[in-house]
């Protein structure tokens, strides 16, 4: 006897159903970044050296609680779209040689971007580091510090982001209709250009930010605007991975339509031995034991023929 297992379903499709998973949990980041930078923003622009120190000890209790909430958030991002790519990945094959190179060469982004991150935040470690035996007691030492310190991260990110966009974008490019890959290019313009961008606006404000520190003013010590490259970067991410869902469920949309078809090995029928039964005997009627010998036979003296005559 033959069983046949459940069709399996294509990893792909899995796939993207966990990326887009990934990139919406990641626009939730991005939405909770703006509030914050915005929040925070008005709350230390009103600090000033009359400022009590119960409302400073607060403001920095709600900014730690908001830094670990997205801290969390941000985990849960990288989990979703490794656990939705690690499905992409197995299911390279199923559709075509080309979407298979694409998603080799993903992984290989994935792998860059990783390295980036973790080189670049070496590099402002040793930024730091080498600004030790620094006076930041002057103006000009602390602009110097800041630009520095800007421009290292501006360059590691954009590096990151890079490699990650071009991840992104390229697990889906053989598989989008070509009319909406201008779209998928896009995005990854944008969101390789967007630590470069609040990396331009942050250098803006050192200016500024230090005179204020240095020479103090009638406000607060931070302007309103601090929190403005935080609020853009959050903005263009948010628009960036709105375009990167909308490319993705095009390409679910037409694998469950059928236009896309992916080859999925299905499973081939089990022999299963039929289980073993013991037969039954069958039925015997009731018959009652015989003895094992026969009755001895019974001395009877036999009947006379006609009664004796009787004497006289």
């Amino acid at each position: 006897m033959y069983a046949y297992r459940m069709p399996i379903e294509p990893r792909t499709t899995r796939g993207l159903r966990w990326c887009m998973v990934a990139f919406g949990v990641y626009i939730i980041l991005m939405i909770i970044q703006v509030v914050f930078a915005a929040w925070i923003s008005v709350a230390l622009s009103g600090i000033g050296g009359q400022t009590p120190s119960n409302q400073i000890s607060s403001l920095l209790m709600m900014a730690l609680l908001l830094v670990v909430i997205i801290g969390i958030v941000g985990v849960l991002v990288i989990v979703f779209y490794f656990v939705g790519f690690g499905d992409l990945y197995a299911g390279r094959d199923e559709l075509g040689a080309r979407h298979s190179k694409n998603v080799w060469l993903s992984f290989l982004f994935i792998i860059g971007a990783m390295v980036a991150y973790v080189v670049g935040a070496i590099s402002q470690l040793f930024v730091s580091f080498s600004l030790f035996g620094t006076d930041l007691n002057s103006a000009e030492s602390m602009k110097d510090f800041m630009t520095k310190q800007i421009a290292a991260s501006s360059i590691s990110g954009g590096i990151v982001a890079a490699f990650v966009a071009a991840a992104v974008s390229l697990s889906i490019l053989a598989l989008i209709a070509p009319g909406r890959r201008p779209l998928v290019f896009t995005a990854a313009i944008i969101g390789t250009a967007t630590p470069g961008i609040v990396g331009v606006l942050g250098l803006l404000q050192i200016s500024a930010l230090v005179d204020r520190l240095f020479h103090g003013n009638t406000g607060g010590i931070l302007d309103s605007s601090i929190g403005l490259p935080t609020m853009v970067g959050g903005s263009l991410g948010i628009i960036t991975f709105l375009i990167f869902i909308f490319a993705y469920n095009q390409v679910y949309g037409a694998i469950k339509k059928g236009e896309l078809r992916p080859i999925v090995k299905q499973p081939q029928p089990v022999w299963v031995p039929t289980p073993y039964f013991v037969p039954t005997m069958p039925y015997q009627p009731y018959q009652p034991v015989q003895p094992p010998y026969s009755p001895p036979p019974q001395s009877q003296s036999p009947m006379p023929a006609k009664p004796p005559p009787e004497q006289q």
